[in-house]
């Protein structure tokens, strides 16, 4: 029980700092993809804490899983756009 709400935790302060970061980075391009791991952060935290007392270790790894698929997949994003605008420098 404690370790998903602790998870919860993480997870809405992931969400918060993907928030901050993209409101920082508003006019560049992966704004908008931060926002995107923000939003997906912060319905896994909320579905965490709705089903807080029962949810099980499955569930635990499964949505640790996917918020790191979508905190690689925003920077891998972020990183090519970069590299790609680089280039054409």
């Amino acid at each position: 029980m404690a370790l998903s709400l602790l998870l919860s935790i993480y997870l809405l302060l992931d969400a918060s700092g993907s928030f901050y970061l993209a409101y920082t980075m508003y006019p560049n391009y992966g704004w908008g993809w931060m926002t995107v791991n923000g939003i997906a952060s912060l319905v896994l935290a909320i579905f965490l804490l709705l089903g807080w007392p029962k949810t099980t270790p499955v569930v635990l790894g499964f949505f640790i899983g996917i918020s790191l698929v979508f905190d690689g997949w925003v920077l891998m994003m972020i990183w090519w756009r970069s590299r790609h605008l680089e280039l054409l420098r």
